[in-house]
């Protein structure tokens, strides 16, 4: 959408980022979760991109990263609103209120306390103290769909502070709002009565599909992500399923199942290993590497994980210095290795291993730990490097 204002003044400049007033704003500004509408603005002298509007007391400004000259204070502007994205924002921040409503109409006491909408996906808060599952977020997700496919009316209302203080039913963070100003309602049919300063559609049908991608968290704080490309994701997840199903020869219940006990066993056999570790050596060379002692080896017979242990128990024997452990990996000509510091050795390992490019790792770690995979194997070169580094 093409309108056409004036750049009223232009109240910060960081590089290529203005921060610009125009005397007619169009865009809607961040709130209640929802960031800014977003778009472009030019006029002959310059053009930029629209990353976001925000509100600076009872005014607005955009966000702009200029492409093209630079703007000035007074000149005409033309300025093109991001329509698709912004419609994709109202519909999911009206499928936000859905589900919320939903949630806290079944758990008692449940309470939403934060959301962030987005394009693709967003997240919604919760408070409860009680346990949520999956199962029940996708019970929500139906019923979300099915207020969607009723085609309720969603009317966006302004009130005077004092007047929607006395709307009965009324959801709104009072301690958020100025008592200055007016108070933006959103009603959705008669299920939902909400304060909020977000945008919305006005009828849920314009919503789409409503899809619950993830549940996260413990009680009392519960997060839950969701999105509204429900059916692109639908037939991408069963295409991934179908085919895993064919390849195992397991339906999609009894894959869940054989999972949940692919699990049970791994922790059983975690728990088995660390009972086994004080009970298990292995031959360390040693090695001079700067200031420090180097160990390494290379035990083929054992798992990664007994290896990950044996090294953190040669770390502690001996803090003023470095362990090197290094196993093949499951792809031919690559290895698993891990690099180990004591607590007394003044090194940050990720930075020394993207000083040795040669390594070809790939991997992370913190400053005491580096885990991760290589085509390298050769400890001379592995030894020659971290001493040469080291040095340095």
């Amino acid at each position: 959408m093409l309108f056409h204002t004036t750049v009223k003044k232009i109240i910060h400049q960081k590089g290529k980022e203005y921060h610009i007033w125009l005397e007619e704003n169009p865009f809607h500004p961040e709130g209640g979760g929802q960031p800014g509408d977003s778009g472009e603005i030019r006029s002959r002298r310059f053009r930029g991109k629209v990353k976001d509007c925000e509100k600076d007391g009872n005014s607005k400004f955009l966000t702009v990263f200029i492409q093209e000259g630079s703007p000035e204070t007074g000149e005409k502007v033309e300025v093109f609103l991001d329509d698709a994205r912004n419609l994709v924002l109202s519909r999911s921040h009206t499928a936000q209120h859905l589900f919320s409503r939903v949630l806290e109409d079944h758990f008692e006491g449940l309470m939403t306390t934060k959301v962030n909408i987005h394009d693709h996906a967003s997240t919604v808060y919760f408070n409860f103290d009680g346990d949520l599952t999956l199962r029940d977020m996708f019970d929500a997700e139906e019923r979300v769909n099915h207020l969607i496919r009723m085609a309720l009316e969603v009317k966006v209302l302004g009130y005077e502070y004092d007047t929607a203080r006395s709307i009965d039913g009324l959801k709104a963070k009072w301690d958020l709002l100025s008592p200055e100003e007016p108070v933006k309602v959103v009603r959705i049919g008669d299920m939902d009565l909400n304060a909020c300063a977000g945008t919305h559609v006005n009828r849920t049908d314009e919503i789409g599909g409503f899809i619950v991608l993830a549940l996260k968290g413990r009680k009392p704080s519960w997060e839950v992500k969701y999105s509204l490309e429900r059916q692109r994701i639908c037939v991408e997840h069963s295409r991934i399923l179908r085919e895993f199903s064919n390849t195992t020869g397991l339906s999609a219940t009894e894959i869940l199942k054989t999972f949940r006990n692919l699990k049970v066993e791994n922790q059983n056999l975690s728990s088995n290993i660390k009972n086994l570790i004080p009970f298990v050596s292995i031959p360390w060379n040693i090695s001079s590497a700067g200031a420090y002692q180097l160990y390494y080896s290379n035990p083929e017979s054992l798992p990664l994980e007994i290896v990950n242990q044996l090294s953190r128990r040669k770390i502690e024997e001996d803090p003023n210095s470095l362990v090197l452990a290094m196993v093949t990996g499951n792809e031919r000509n690559l290895f698993n290795f891990v690099l180990r510091k004591g607590e007394k050795v003044e090194l940050d390992l990720p930075a020394l291993m993207d000083s040795m490019p040669e390594l070809n790792v790939r991997g992370g770690g913190k400053g005491s730990f580096f885990s991760g995979i290589t085509n390298i194997g050769s400890f001379p070169k592995w030894v020659d490097l971290i001493s040469s580094r080291i040095k340095k």
